[in-house]
């Protein structure tokens, strides 16, 4: 399901910044739920945390619903758990705040969506986004896997351990599947340029 309340796309770069952002989004409408998306490892739950202290939000992270050691994601998540969690966050007058990889697809599976996206991105100190090359409109899935595929040769070969020609599907490709569909990259509402190097 996508976003039903589209609002103006911006970016920012701080937590102060994004906090502003959501206030005055919250001003305009009501919000019942807001997601955190974004690859893993870009500081979605960090974020998640510091907004959940400062604003009137629970923070529900995706990661503790999901069966371990699947290294899948949206087919592994505990839905029958999840759904009471966000219930309560919103029957309690707080924003369910919603942070995960795949997330707008967990809410798909659970027919809700989102009053606000924001999408996490990873940027070195030139603000150049980290993960664009798996994510890149202009190629294909394929071809995304195959430099994949190329990385993982060169780290087994610099490691001096055999490389498994014989490629599972594994949560990388999920994820990029998953950003070719939902495009949260593109569509959030606020997009978070977090830069690691700082």
């Amino acid at each position: 399901m996508k976003d039903m309340n589209p609002v103006r796309q911006i970016t920012v770069q701080t937590i102060d910044d994004l906090i502003i952002e959501i206030q005055y989004i919250k001003s305009t409408r009501p919000l019942q739920i807001v997601s955190i998306d974004g690859k893993d490892g870009t500081g979605k739950s960090t974020i998640a945390r510091a907004l959940s202290e400062r604003l009137p939000f629970r923070h529900i992270e995706l990661d503790r619903y999901l069966i371990r050691k699947q290294d899948h994601y949206v087919g592994f998540i505990r839905y029958h758990d999840l759904r009471p969690a966000i219930s309560s966050a919103r029957e309690s007058g707080k924003v369910a705040l919603i942070e995960g990889v795949c997330v707008q697809a967990v809410l798909n599976r659970l027919q809700l969506c989102s009053d606000l996206s924001i999408y996490v991105k990873r940027t070195g100190p030139d603000g150049d986004w980290y993960d664009e090359r798996y994510f890149d409109r202009s190629s294909t899935r394929e071809a995304i896997f195959e430099i994949d595929r190329e990385n993982r040769r060169a780290f087994a070969k610099a490691m001096n351990e055999p490389y498994n020609e014989d490629e599972q599907e594994t949560l990388f490709h999920e994820v990029v599947r998953y950003h070719f569909q939902f495009e949260p990259h593109i569509t959030a509402n606020i997009t978070v340029a977090w830069n690691h190097s700082a």
